[in-house]
């Protein structure tokens, strides 16, 4: 989350948006004046979105509990109850955060459930090297040393990728 997108709201409107412009679709105004009116324009936009780009389309919303309560974030009710076969919704959440997990599983069927494991040392060093290789960088030992010692603390794939990306 950012400043920008730190509410529900903001991150669907962002969503939509991002969406009208690689389709090169308008918004219709009134369809997301609130809450309200977007949990009712979404479910159409993306029946619309699936037919103008026939791609497949993945919507990643990450750390969702590190959004506002307001407009029942945690509730997940704004997720639509049925998506277009081509769209798909990825979100993560920590388990013990807010409810959201509960949430979750009264509304998505178990089998959509992913838990992502802490990374362990030796495949956050493969991912490191494969990552590294394929820039044609390295690591100094104190800079992996670094990065494996931050890795203890947040044991992330996100926090290894943004870990990797400011090393290099």
């Amino acid at each position: 989350t950012s400043p920008e997108s730190a509410s529900i709201y903001d991150v669907l409107y962002s969503i939509i948006g991002q969406l009208a412009d690689i389709s090169d679709s308008l918004l219709e105004p009134l369809g997301t004046g609130n809450m309200k009116s977007m949990n009712k324009y979404i479910p159409r936009f993306l029946r619309n979105m699936s037919r103008a780009l026939k791609h497949p389309v993945y919507i990643f919303l990450d750390s969702i509990d590190q959004l506002k309560s307001t407009d029942g974030a945690y509730n997940l009710k704004w997720l639509p109850p049925e998506l277009p076969p081509n769209i798909n919704i990825i979100i993560s959440t920590l388990p013990d955060a807010h409810g959201i997990l509960d949430s979750a599983k009264k509304l998505i069927p178990d089998e959509c459930f992913i838990e992502v494991p802490p990374l362990q040392d030796d495949t956050s060093s493969e991912i490191i090297d494969a990552i590294l290789k394929s820039n044609k960088r390295t690591l100094t030992t104190e800079q992996r040393k670094m990065v494996m010692d931050s890795l203890q603390k947040v044991p992330s794939p996100l926090f290894l990728k943004l870990l990797i990306d400011r090393a290099i």
